[in-house]
């Protein structure tokens, strides 16, 4: 068969079918690695617009410098803060006692569990009847909300130690201030900082003065029950009836207890690390009282739960202490979340409703 090479104008479609068919395959593959490249795009600007934001958020550092500034040092570091703190943020249960007893309300706060974020809190256990303020809710305190932390531009971020990993992000935003608070003694360190930090340190120590003067109201008032009923279990039931939780003297509640009077009892440990004991080791502990602390988070009902556990399982039943009536269910948010100077004030006074019920 003869071909004929036909000049280019003269030749028909299906001598250009080739050239047009890879052409149409190469412009396909431009248009999907345009749209893949734009993908990528959008996904790189979403992921990094927080980042974006804190680097075009100017830095408490570098604003301009403000008379009446103070070095305020912290469980994380030592940070500067400079005139009278207007919008504070309180990234914990912790925080929020101490800021509501030096007499100061918060702009924004974080919580266990939350809904709601960037909305005014309408819920906070415990203490919501203090709150008048309305903050704006900025999620969990594990996680807080960096976007929604920018958003409400606070002049200064108080939380807990824990939350470390976000010391650089939050001082970007504001000065920020982190304190331990689960230990002895802790929320009395946390209190002056902050109180320094908002110029507010005599209220700080009236403070103290206070918690000092309920404290030893509440052992005189419960003196014949800690001399009768010594040796104080405090228990935390929320693996029961598998294993219990024990807390000691360097707790925040432990130290709270054995200041009033009571000797901790507890499981010897198997190993240094071991936080959890079995059931089956509370009759060797010969306990004149267990307070048992039980959590609503992990259940609705969790209180009539425990108790019923409690009262069905052979060996909590015929514990001494139970046939006594001198087993107490209590809720663990007061006892164990907040930690701090107003949460040991209503602290104490169950103590004395539970010991010394017909006090005047």
């Amino acid at each position: 068969m003869l071909l004929i090479d036909l000049p280019m104008a003269h030749r028909p479609f299906f001598y250009e079918f080739p050239r047009l068919f890879r052409r149409r395959c190469f412009l396909r593959k431009r248009w999907r690695l345009l749209a893949l490249g734009l993908l990528m795009v959008m996904l790189t600007g979403t992921v990094a617009a927080c980042e974006d934001q804190l680097s075009r958020h100017p830095s408490p550092s570098s604003a301009a410098p403000t008379e009446n500034c103070r070095m305020v040092e912290h469980d994380v570091g030592t940070t500067e803060v400079c005139g009278q703190p207007q919008r504070i943020a309180v990234l914990a249960p912790h925080m929020l006692d101490i800021l509501l007893s030096l007499g100061l309300q918060p702009a924004g706060y974080a919580e266990f569990t939350t809904t709601g974020l960037g909305e005014p809190t309408t819920e906070i256990p415990v203490l919501g009847d203090r709150v008048t303020s309305q903050p704006i809710n900025l999620g969990l305190r594990n996680t807080p909300s960096l976007e929604t932390l920018l958003q409400l531009n606070p002049d200064l971020i108080i939380g807990e130690a824990f939350q470390q990993q976000y010391y650089d992000r939050f001082s970007q935003i504001a000065p920020t201030l982190l304190f331990a608070g689960s230990q002895k003694d802790q929320w009395q360190r946390g209190l002056r900082g902050v109180a320094q930090a908002v110029d507010r340190q005599a209220q700080a120590e009236q403070v103290i003065q206070d918690y000092q003067q309920k404290l030893a109201e509440t052992r005189a008032a419960i003196a014949a029950v800690v001399t009768t009923y010594p040796n104080l279990l405090l228990m935390t039931a929320f693996q029961l009836p598998e294993t219990f939780g024990v807390t000691d003297g360097q707790h925040f509640l432990g130290n709270l207890f054995e200041a009033l009077g009571f000797q901790l009892v507890l499981p010897a440990k198997g190993n240094a690390s071991e936080s959890w004991f079995s059931i089956e080791v509370l009759p060797e502990l010969q306990a004149d009282i267990i307070l048992v602390f039980i959590s609503d988070h992990l259940r609705e009902d969790a209180m009539n739960h425990i108790q019923q556990v409690w009262q069905q399982n052979p060996i909590t039943r015929s514990l001494s202490t139970s046939q006594a009536g001198q087993v107490h269910f209590l809720e663990a948010y007061l006892f164990f979340n907040i930690r701090g100077p107003l949460a040991a004030q209503l602290i104490l006074d169950q103590v004395q409703d539970l010991f010394a019920p017909h006090r005047e």
